[in-house]
């Protein structure tokens, strides 16, 4: 698919590798920017509109107190040390 036809996919974590991960599975079916911060998020924010934001915990918490978190679907993207989402208790 052309690239200027895909959706368009951001993924913010403050972990590298989380985000070359991130980048590699989705990039082949979507438009990818990978951020390693939610000010990163909310500056590309002012000029592109996702289609999906996925999130880590850190900035999950940032997105949803900002005037932005009502502009398009949202996944937390988090575990915490025994492999369990904070925010839905899903368990690896």
């Amino acid at each position: 698919m052309p690239e200027q036809n895909r959706q368009i996919v951001m993924v913010v974590d403050d972990n590298k590798a989380n985000l070359a991960i991130a980048s590699s599975m989705l990039k082949t079916q979507y438009k990818v920017y990978a951020l390693p911060s939610a000010k990163g998020l909310f500056d590309l924010l002012e000029t592109v509109r996702p289609d999906l934001i996925l999130l880590d915990n850190g900035a999950t918490q940032e997105y949803e107190q900002s005037a932005e978190k009502n502009r398009c679907p949202l996944c937390g993207i988090a575990m915490d040390a025994n492999g369990m989402c904070p925010k839905c208790g899903y368990k690896q």
